[in-house]
């Protein structure tokens, strides 16, 4: 049976062993859980839920189940510095999801903190305002931000960074909005 407990034990940054201990086995069986060559029995679901923090149906494997990619690493100053990592799966309704990873804290996030963002279509900018968003200008610059409505320009919106005495960028084109939706933090 397909699952989810290697995904969710790197996402927490756990060894074999560390898992092992925690349920009470060894890492050679939480390897063969995680590969499938073990049964994964309702009491392993649970201990393993318990170990990871989630959910036991969370490390099943669901055709519902959406994977979100990870387009990268927000950086100190709220810049997003693409980057390939492994992808988030969660239950989320009908969206356009992506998440990035904080590499440093900002405002009310956290360095270690997956964001979900839903991505907007062109038309649907206008939905952003006011809202903790990444944002993407027509400069190619990615930014996790507050947008702002632009009084002179309803077309264009100032971006208010997180970071204190950082310049907010005034009068901006964007190319796409993921305004925030879910943010799961580390809590190790």
């Amino acid at each position: 049976m397909r699952n989810h407990i290697r995904h969710f034990r790197k996402l927490r940054g756990l060894t074999l062993g560390e898992i092992g201990r925690e349920i009470g086995t060894t890492p050679q069986t939480v390897s063969r859980l995680e590969t499938g060559t073990m049964t994964l029995s309702t009491d392993w679901l649970v201990r393993l839920g318990s170990a990871l923090k989630v959910s036991p149906t969370d490390l099943l494997d669901s055709p519902d189940r959406q994977s979100i990619p990870v387009i990268g690493v927000i950086q100190e100053r709220g810049f997003l510095h693409p980057s390939k990592s492994d992808d988030l799966f969660i239950d989320l309704p009908s969206v356009n999801p992506v998440a990035v990873k904080l590499g440093a804290t900002l405002g009310p996030f956290h360095a270690g903190d997956l964001l979900i963002c839903d991505r907007l279509p062109g038309e649907n900018l206008i939905h952003a305002v006011n809202q903790d968003c990444l944002a993407t200008t027509n400069h190619g610059v990615s930014l996790l931000c507050r947008i702002i409505a632009s009084e002179q320009k309803p077309s264009r919106f100032s971006l208010v960074p997180f970071q204190a005495k950082q310049a907010v960028l005034y009068n901006q084109e964007l190319l796409w909005v993921a305004v925030l939706i879910m943010r799961i933090t580390n809590l190790r």
